[in-house]
């Protein structure tokens, strides 16, 4: 599905991703984490097709992101769904149209368009607060109203950029439990960014460490401590000791 090989991004002249390698497969999770400044965002923005690579190659389905003319391009990103770290809500729409927006922007007819937004609405558990405004709602609902409007098109490619920032613990959990659930449903490849390692190790089928734009582990959750990179185990541990 998702396929990177040694892709490299430069942002401003200064290489903030180096030769990063990964595949992730439908109804697969990933987790991203890493240190603050490490490539996390850099790199879901990558894939999502936001900014662009300055060598190697991202393909979808075996076919060159990069190479793809404008408009196949613009077809591809409406392929991915995306949460944003700040959740990116429109203040001034309703939990309801914020949802629909990227539906209204693909001309779907209203009359679906309130089917679908209502159905992702029940999904997530905000039904009930669809005519509410975003200032009305917790931190943990608005992260519910961000997944919902990036899975409300069905995407091929989940991007869940610190779903649980935040969050209590109890709030963390459930966010991560809808993401799962989304992903099940909606055959996606699923790509998550989060430090909170407690609430997400146990969700991911593998664990991808950043630090300093370099993939410095990528395996199994159970395996982190058990790295031969010091600054793999000092992240995980918590250690004052070490390079970080």
């Amino acid at each position: 599905m998702i396929d990177l090989n040694k892709v490299s991004v430069q942002l401003a002249q200064t290489d903030v991703l180096r030769e990063i390698s990964l595949e992730v497969q439908k109804e697969e999770i990933v987790g991203l984490i890493g240190p603050a400044a490490s490539g996390k965002s850099v790199l879901i923005k990558t894939i999502a097709g936001l900014l662009s690579v300055s060598s190697g190659e991202l393909l979808i389905h075996d076919e060159r992101v990069e190479h793809l003319p404008l408009d196949a391009r613009e077809r591809w990103q409406k392929r991915v769904g995306m949460s944003f770290q700040n959740n990116a809500l429109f203040d001034g729409f309703s939990v309801f149209e914020n949802v629909a927006f990227p539906l209204r922007r693909q001309g779907v007819d209203d009359g679906e368009i309130v089917h679908r937004v209502e159905a992702r609405l029940n999904d997530v558990g905000l039904l009930q607060s669809k005519e509410r405004f975003p200032t009305e709602l917790s931190g943990g609902m608005q992260k519910r109203v961000g997944i919902a409007r990036a899975t409300i098109t069905s995407p091929e490619i989940g991007l869940f950029d610190e779903p649980t920032a935040g969050l209590d613990p109890v709030a963390a959990a459930m966010i991560l439990d809808l993401v799962v659930r989304l992903t099940r449903s909606l055959h996606m490849a699923t790509v998550i960014v989060s430090n909170d390692l407690a609430v997400l190790l146990p969700i991911c089928d593998r664990v991808v460490m950043l630090y300093e734009g370099e993939a410095v582990y990528e395996g199994l959750a159970a395996d982190l401590k058990r790295c031969d990179r010091e600054e793999v185990v000092q992240f995980v541990t918590g250690s004052n000791e070490g390079p970080l």
